[in-house]
């Protein structure tokens, strides 16, 4: 699995650990360092710092930081002691506040684009994704607003044990942003660099709406 989740993430000719690959690394070093933990964690200020470039010889370690409300962890090279990423963890407290009319989502869009044209684009700025990472099956789109339809590919739904959050489903999710620019203009080369919170309300599912 995680062969897979290098190997099928080709960023500028360089294999690069998905950015939500990182933050399972986290919780994984938080769940080993304190178990007592469940799994229904949220993840808070989540800052991307640098991408990892993966190597054979790459060393990693996750400091984790235990306060009175909350948990501070950073992953971390071992051998610069550079930082890679940072967070806050926290228990799951969150409900359902807001239901969304994909109708009406989808009546106000200005275009639509394909599984083809989402990752013919992605492709045009030297992001290369292998299959398991080809999730978006349609995206809404317009100037400020973004609907997709995301199916985990069958690939990517063997790969799954293990993981606390799937990062192909997760991957996915994120790459549905690119549907704010316009399919006339060269798609602008970003890579995720902060998330306010991510938390998992149910069980992750195959297939999902993003908004």
């Amino acid at each position: 699995t995680q062969q897979v989740l290098v190997n099928e993430h080709l960023v500028k000719d360089a294999f690069v650990l998905p950015g939500l690959g990182t933050m399972e690394l986290i919780l994984e070093g938080v769940r080993t360092a304190l178990p007592q933990y469940s799994d229904q964690l949220v993840v808070n200020n989540l800052l991307l710092l640098a991408p990892l470039v993966v190597s054979d010889h790459i060393k990693l370690s996750v400091v984790v930081e235990k306060g009175e409300n909350q948990i501070k962890a950073e992953l971390k090279i071992t051998d610069s002691n550079k930082t890679l990423a940072t967070c806050l963890i926290g228990t799951n407290t969150s409900s359902i506040k807001e239901l969304i009319s994909l109708d009406s989502i989808k009546s106000r869009s200005k275009f639509t684009m394909t599984h083809e044209e989402v990752y013919e684009r992605f492709k045009a700025v030297e992001i290369c994704y292998g299959e398991s990472f080809r999730g978006i099956s349609k995206l809404w789109c317009s100037e400020n607003e973004v609907l997709g339809l995301v199916n985990l590919p069958e690939t990517a739904a063997t790969l799954e044990e293990g993981y606390l959050w799937n990062p192909f489903l997760m991957d996915a999710i994120i790459q549905c942003t690119s549907g704010l620019q316009t399919p006339n203009e060269a798609l602008n080369f970003m890579l995720p660099h902060k998330f306010e919170n991510v938390c998992w309300l149910k069980e992750q599912p195959k297939s999902c709406w993003v908004h």
